[in-house]
C-alpha cells in the first residue's frame, strides 16, 4: 500500500516514521521544500514534494494540516487521485470537518489520534508517538464502511486504541460536555 501524508510536522512526520518502518511506501507533501528535504533525508518518507501530484497513486492519504486548511487541502488533492483513494485527517475537532469533507470526497473518514507533544515541525517527529494512544474514528451516515475498516486497521497497526463516535459526540466529549 502506498500512503500519502499532507503536512509533515509533528503528527505527519511521526506517522511517516512509523508507517515507513512497517514497510509501507510513504510519500509526503509540505508547503516548504526544506521540510520535504529533511523528511526524505531522515527517512520519514521515501519521496516528498510541494505539489499534490506526488499523491497520484496513493491508496490512503492522511491530511495533517492545521484545522483551518483541511477542507481546502482536500479540495486541492482530489483532482490528483483515484476515486478509490481514502482520505482521513488528524484534526482535534470533527463537526466542522467530517460532513463537509464527506461531501467533497466520498471516501473520507474522520479520525483523531490523541497523541502529541508541545513541539512542532518535522524535526519534532518521533517514533511510536501513537502507541497506546486513543484514536477516535468519526463517521456520518454517508461514510463508506470499507474506508472506515481501512483507516481503523492502519491506526491499529500504529498501536492506537480505537473508539468510534459521531462528530458531534466527539466534539462534546472533547470539551468535557456529557454525550
Amino acid at each position: 500500500m502506498k500512503i500519502g501524508i499532507v503536512g509533515l510536522g509533528l503528527i505527519g512526520g511521526s506517522l511517516g516514521i512509523d508507517l515507513t518502518k512497517q514497510g509501507y511506501e510513504v510519500v509526503g507533501v509540505s508547503r516548504r521544500q526544506e521540510t520535504c528535504d529533511i523528511a526524505v533525508k531522515n527517512k520519514v518518507v521515501s519521496q516528498a514534494s510541494t505539489g499534490f501530484q506526488i499523491l497520484a497513486d496513493t491508496q490512503l492519504i492522511f491530511v495533517c494540516t492545521p484545522i483551518a486548511h483541511i477542507l481546502d487541502t482536500i479540495a486541492k488533492i482530489t483532482p490528483h487521485i483515484s476515486s478509490e483513494t481514502i482520505i482521513t485527517d488528524v484534526a482535534s475537532v470533527k463537526e466542522s470537518i467530517v460532513e463537509p469533507a464527506t461531501k467533497l470526497w466520498t471516501n473520507f473518514v474522520g479520525s483523531h489520534p490523541m497523541a502529541g507533544t508541545t513541539n512542532q515541525g518535522i524535526l519534532a517527529a518521533i517514533p511510536e508517538l501513537f502507541k497506546n494512544a486513543p484514536c477516535v474514528i468519526t463517521t456520518v451516515d454517508e461514510t463508506n464502511s470499507e474506508a472506515v475498516k481501512s483507516v481503523t486497521q492502519i491506526w491499529q497497526k500504529l498501536g492506537c486504541n480505537i473508539y468510534y463516535a459521531t462528530p458531534l459526540n466527539h466534539d462534546r466529549a472533547r470539551v468535557g460536555k456529557e454525550c
